[in-house]
């Protein structure tokens, strides 16, 4: 009986915590449409239908508890700035609406999906544009280059609360030290060790989320599922056994 108790708890268990990660998902995937509408009307420039879908953002968000959707303080604080920056620019005539939406879709994507989240895609470009910089040292061309940094700089901030959230802290603080120096030195005496130091560091923001090979989610569906069917046929096995004694002590009774 005690056997047959916990196999069932066990189950009870599996089942609610699958239930609670579904409903978690359905959260996610209603917040990420709304980021992903109010970027389609920026790109429009229906800046007050974008209003309304963050204001509507914030409900939501708002309405449920930090738990509920997998997130922690640091993660909450940078979702929470992020689309007070988009309602912001949908108010300012002089601001970028439309990259502060990318901005906050790219961070709602971040936040729900750790497997290859959207923002990666930017590895190839922020390469290439480095390999552009290193190209106008060597050339001298010092205008090229104060316009790829310029380039470079726009794709970090772009990403960057993504960064925040996916990446750990000392790697975005060695990546910004980079940034400050940039900014700061001439390239006509920046050397090329210097750019490629900084290169590293920056594709090791793209790498740290190369190393999981497989989808966390696919894991977890497999370990739950698997774990329903060895406690299911553990539980069969012991009921199987169990009828088994019983039939066998039958006969020795009866004599």
């Amino acid at each position: 009986m005690n056997k047959k108790i916990s196999v069932i708890a066990m189950l009870i268990f599996l089942l609610l915590t699958t239930s609670v990660n579904a409903a978690t998902q359905q959260s996610w995937d209603k917040l990420n449409e709304l980021a992903d509408e109010t970027l389609d009307l920026a790109q429009q420039e229906k800046y007050d239908e974008a209003r309304d879908l963050m204001k509507q953002f914030s409900h939501e968000v708002s309405s449920v508890n930090i738990h509920d959707l997998d997130l922690s303080t640091k993660e909450y604080q940078v979702l929470v700035v992020t689309a007070q920056n988009v309602e912001r620019a949908l108010e300012d005539e002089n601001s970028d609406p439309v990259n502060t939406a990318l901005q906050f879709r790219l961070l709602v994507d971040a936040l729900s999906s750790e497997y290859q989240p959207l923002w990666t895609e930017m590895e190839k470009e922020v390469i290439t544009t480095f390999q552009d910089m290193k190209m106008s040292i060597s050339k001298g061309e010092d205008g090229q280059y104060q316009e790829e940094l310029q380039s470079l700089l726009q794709a970090y901030e772009l990403i960057s609360p993504s960064v925040q959230v996916d990446v750990d802290d000392k790697d975005i603080e060695r990546v910004e030290q980079h940034i400050e120096d940039l900014k700061q030195d001439d390239a006509m005496v920046m050397s090329s060790q210097e750019l490629v130091a900084a290169e590293e560091d920056f594709q090791s923001l793209f790498e740290h989320l190369k190393e999981d090979k497989v989808d966390p989610s696919l894991i977890w569906v497999m370990i739950t599922t698997g774990s329903i069917i060895v406690f299911t046929l553990s539980y069969v096995g012991f009921r199987k056994y169990r009828a088994e004694r019983v039939r066998k002590a039958e006969p020795e009774r009866n004599d």
